[in-house]
């Protein structure tokens, strides 16, 4: 159930890839960005997702600051409490991670908080857990904010499979995404033409067992502003959905 509930939380912000292609959007076009996602499980609300971008100042070089909190419901913290912050913090222009921080509250006794810190001249991400071991930083990577992000400024017009490394701070992760094309999603923004992802992944170091990519998908805007609006995981039992309930 632990992994369960935390499916929502990768499927928006790691299982996303760096890829070649481009559209016009920038990192710093979504600062001040607020987005509030409503999950369900068994079309019963289950929780809520908060998305918020901000500019900071860090280490005296203007960043940006990205950070998410998942929480479950009242009725479902009854089954299974939780309560899930992230954040990183990158540069505002190529997107690099600085820093992130994870602090998970999940069930009666699951609980941890990590702080990794991305040293590149050593070329080691350092992690403030004593269980965490030092991990060596993979030639190209970005982090789950920055690929997510970068994702939205895509250009899928030629594009339709890419595989990237990912980098959540104490695991490495292959990324492989495939475009399935364009279908009209209803949401807060009304009916809007969306692009369909379908990203998977396997732990890089370890080569496991890759992930059907038909258990993830998710749908962001077809136009300039590319906002997701919905998301989708398949869970053993049932699935999440994820969707877009507020801005601002």
């Amino acid at each position: 159930m632990k992994s369960s509930c935390r499916t929502i939380i990768l499927l928006f912000f790691w299982v996303f890839l760096l890829c070649p292609g481009h559209c016009a959007l920038q990192m710093e076009d979504f600062s001040g960005e607020i987005f509030t996602y409503s999950i369900t499980w068994f079309g019963i609300k289950a929780g809520d997702a908060v998305l918020e971008v901000h500019p900071v100042s860090h280490q005296n070089k203007l960043s940006i600051k990205v950070s998410a909190v998942v929480s479950s419901a009242r009725w479902f913290s009854g089954i299974y409490y939780v309560e899930d912050y992230l954040h990183c913090i990158m540069d505002i222009k190529t997107m690099t991670p600085f820093e992130v921080v994870v602090d998970y509250k999940e069930g009666k006794t699951y609980r941890r908080y990590s702080k990794y810190t991305f040293d590149y001249r050593q070329r080691k991400i350092f992690s403030s857990n004593p269980k965490e071991d030092t991990l060596d930083m993979p030639e190209e990577f970005m982090s789950f904010f920055g690929a997510f992000y970068l994702l939205r400024m895509t250009d899928f017009s030629t594009i339709h499979e890419i595989v990237k490394c990912v980098v959540d701070g104490r695991k490495a992760y292959q990324v492989t995404s495939v475009y399935a094309g364009k279908e009209m999603i209803s949401s807060i923004l009304g009916k809007k033409e969306c692009l369909h992802i379908k990203p998977s992944h396997v732990q890089w170091e370890l080569g496991g067992k890759e992930q059907d990519p038909d258990q993830l998908s998710i749908y962001f805007t077809n136009d300039s502003k590319r906002i997701p609006v919905l998301a989708k995981g398949k869970l053993r039992i049932g699935s999440l959905i994820a969707r877009l309930v507020k801005i601002g």
